[in-house]
């Protein structure tokens, strides 16, 4: 039973890194777009 507790616990911890990542990836990319966005704004406000 504890064996089983342990590897399910193992499981979840996986499950939380992905997730973790695939936000960090996600919030990369759209920050990363926010600037272009910005820049392009700052550019087009200029004219």
């Amino acid at each position: 039973m504890n064996n089983w507790r342990i590897a399910n616990g193992k499981q979840l911890t996986a499950k939380l890194e992905v997730i973790s990542l695939k936000l960090k990836v996600f919030v990369n990319v759209n920050s990363e777009q926010w600037a272009v966005n910005s820049e392009q704004w700052a550019v087009n406000s200029g004219q």
